[in-house]
């Protein structure tokens, strides 16, 4: 998989890959699915499923997980609910955003921004990098010509519009 454009750069198969070369894989390596039932109120001792939250309180929980090193994985628009992804050794990045004060020649600030650790700009940059790779490798002369001959087996709303010489 990390051979792959769209996985060259997961942090999730770099920790799987190097516990299987390091040979320190356990049990506890494992991997688990963790899914949101709901939110429980513990005063008025009533809870809410994800339908009945509010955007701040879904922002607010999916935050915490992150902080917990949960990998929230996208929301289902249809479902009741959201997974995560939880890995003792998996470690997310916690930086703040920082100010980032740029100063004239005399060394006044000129501009204040806000600013990204490096670490979190590398985890960004290489995730549009395996991005990029994938459209690449996608939209190839090779893997066009392939989907085109095969016409009969691609699925268009995953492969897209297929155009073959009678259809333009």
């Amino acid at each position: 998989m990390m051979e792959s454009p769209y996985g060259a750069n997961s942090i999730i198969l770099k920790l799987l890959s190097d516990l299987h070369e390091t040979g320190e894989y356990t049990n506890d390596d494992k991997i688990e699915l963790v899914s949101l039932v709901g939110l429980k109120d513990s005063k008025k001792r009533v809870g809410k499923d994800y339908f009945g939250i509010t955007p701040l309180e879904d922002f607010i929980i999916k935050m915490n997980m992150t902080m917990r090193d949960m990998l929230v994985l996208p929301t289902m628009a249809d479902k009741k609910t959201y997974y995560t992804l939880r890995m003792k050794r998996l470690k997310l990045s916690h930086d703040l955003i920082t100010y980032n004060d740029i100063l004239d020649n005399e060394g006044q600030v000129k501009h204040r921004g806000l600013r990204f650790s490096d670490a979190t700009l590398k985890r960004f940059f290489n995730y549009f990098l395996d991005e990029y790779n994938s459209l690449l490798q996608y939209y190839d002369k090779d893997n066009i010509a392939a989907l085109v001959s095969g016409e009969a087996n691609a699925i268009e709303n995953y492969h897209g519009n297929i155009y073959t010489t009678e259809s333009g």
